[in-house]
């Protein structure tokens, strides 16, 4: 069974979940940035299963099925994409 805060609609495993309320746009993630990196960003998001969501949020971007399993900073120093696997459930 999974709960959607009702302020932010991000989806959880968990009612009342700690989280963060604060999203961004993807775009915000990647200003200023080399276009490579978002291209690369779109590539991995793109060869992912369609259940996976993207979501933004202030400081990491969080890619989520049933379960987070992978997010990473949202300023990425020198074109590095640290993906910080969760595990297995």
């Amino acid at each position: 069974m999974s709960w959607t805060c009702p302020t932010c609609g991000r989806i959880f495993s968990r009612p009342d979940q700690f989280h963060s309320h604060e999203t961004v746009g993807v775009d915000a993630h990647f200003a200023d940035r080399p276009k490579w990196l978002r291209d690369s960003f779109d590539a991995l998001v793109g060869s992912l299963p369609a259940d996976v969501r993207v979501e933004p949020l202030k400081s990491v971007i969080v890619l989520a099925a049933h379960r987070t399993f992978a997010f990473g900073p949202g300023v990425i120093p020198r074109g590095r994409v640290p993906l910080v696997p969760t595990g297995p459930s």
